[in-house]
Parts: C-alpha cells; sequence; structure tokens
C-alpha cells in the first residue's frame, strides 16, 4: 500500500462515523423515553415557563440527535471516499497499458504496414523515400 497514512485516515473517519450515527440513534431513543416519563408539573410554580421550557426539552434532544446522525453519516461518506481514490489510485496504477494507448499504437501499426509504396512519376528519375 502506497499511501498508509490516508487508509490509516479514511477507516478512522469511517469508524468515528459510525459511532456518532450509533450515539445519534441511542440519543434519540433515550430522549423519546424521557419524553414520554416526564415528571410531575405541579411543583413549578410559574407553569407558563415550565412549558416553554419543556417543549424545548422535548426539541433539543431530537434536534441533537439528528445532528449528530447527520454528521456521522457525512465522516462515513468522507472516510468512504478517501478509500475510493485509494483504490482508484491503485487500480490505475496495476492497469499495465492503457485502453486508449493501445488503440493509439494498434493505429500507428496499421498506418506504417499498409501504406502503399511512393513509385516515381513517368520521366522522373531516382527513388523516392515512401516516408517523406
Amino acid at each position: 500500500m502506497r499511501f498508509p497514512v490516508l487508509s490509516i485516515i479514511g477507516v478512522t473517519l469511517r469508524v468515528l462515523g459510525w459511532l456518532a450515527v450509533v450515539a445519534g440513534v441511542l440519543g434519540f431513543i433515550l430522549s423519546v423515553i424521557a419524553l414520554l416519563n416526564h415528571g410531575d408539573q405541579s411543583q413549578y410554580q410559574y407553569q407558563q415557563y415550565y412549558q416553554y421550557a419543556q417543549q424545548l426539552a422535548m426539541i433539543a434532544p431530537l434536534i441533537a440527535s439528528a445532528y449528530t446522525v447527520l454528521v456521522g453519516l457525512v465522516l462515513v461518506a468522507w472516510g468512504e471516499s478517501v478509500l475510493v481514490l485509494l483504490a482508484i489510485e491503485e487500480n490505475t496504477r496495476n492497469t499495465p497499458l492503457q485502453p486508449a494507448t493501445q488503440i493509439l499504437q494498434l493505429l500507428v501499426a496499421i498506418e506504417l504496414n499498409t501504406r502503399p509504396a511512393i513509385t516515381p512519376a513517368a520521366g522522373e528519375s531516382g527513388s523516392v523515400d515512401a516516408k517523406a
């Protein structure tokens, strides 16, 4: 392997990404469970402020969990991109001769082998170089 550091970075990004996705999903599940088991609100003196706090407490963990999942998927995509670029480089390096070069060589060979010999015109003397 020619680029071991890039390979390590790609794998690390993928692992961190999947860990973030798992943490985001677990955070989402735990926040939904916490929302379903919210405490008794009669102990608060200011009911209006409690309702605002409760609404914020319901929305914030869900948004944070969704954001964590999104960041995790972006990290996975970056890791995969690095590994794909490394695979492309390796496959390109392992290709002995590119198809376009092979076609060009074939066309040159055909051109050199099938070019008719140039004969001197009537009344001219001397030989004419076929490559000229």
